[in-house]
């Protein structure tokens, strides 16, 4: 499994009719399209998620929060889920993988558009998330996004029982490096 994270947009009406429409060479690609925490259909969210983002001031006074925090100026959040060449997850697995993920990023309760694309027979899962909470106003903390990536796709790669990338699970060099009597010694000394 392949997480990746696509560089921040502000424009989620963009980046939603990419995944439906692409370059316009394989009208065939999109396997599945579905929705989390909105009521529009997938290829009409792109207003309903604009407007949670300009509504964020006022959604965090009706849930008490000052206003202030950190300023979002693009709150279109793309990742994009990939499996390996062999594999061939059906569109279930692949949305429960893309609501997973979301999860241990902490966007479970963040609105966001799931598509699942088959290109050249390889199968992978966009989602069009939203930083910005739609009950809260808040703006999610991202930080440490991509340890947290990397650790959902190591514990999805052993739950399959098929290990793809051994660099995610194999020991880090700070643990390799403590000593017989168990304290730490420099990486510099040794």
């Amino acid at each position: 499994m392949i997480a990746a994270k696509l560089p921040m947009s502000g424009s989620f009406a963009a980046r939603i009719r990419y995944l439906f429409e692409g370059d316009g060479t394989d009208p065939d690609r999109v396997m599945f399209a579905e929705v989390q925490h909105l009521l529009s259909p997938p290829r009409d969210a792109a207003e309903e998620m604009a407007d949670t983002y300009r509504s964020r001031d006022r959604l965090k006074a009706a849930a008490g929060i000052r206003r202030g925090g950190r300023p979002c100026k693009r709150p279109v959040r793309h990742d994009v889920l990939s499996w390996a060449d062999d594999e061939r997850p059906s569109a279930t697995d692949m949305a429960t993988a893309a609501r997973s993920y979301l999860a241990a990023l902490g966007l479970a309760p963040h609105e966001a558009v799931i598509v699942g694309h088959r290109h050249n027979g390889r199968h992978h899962v966009h989602i069009v998330s939203n930083v910005v909470n739609p009950l809260t106003g808040k703006v999610a903390d991202m930080t440490d996004d991509q340890p947290k990536a990397q650790a959902w796709c190591a514990d999805y790669e052993r739950a399959e029982g098929r290990i793809r990338c051994r660099r995610r699970t194999a020991p880090k060099p700070a643990q390799a490096l403590a000593s017989a009597d168990g304290r730490r010694r420099s990486a510099q000394r040794l």
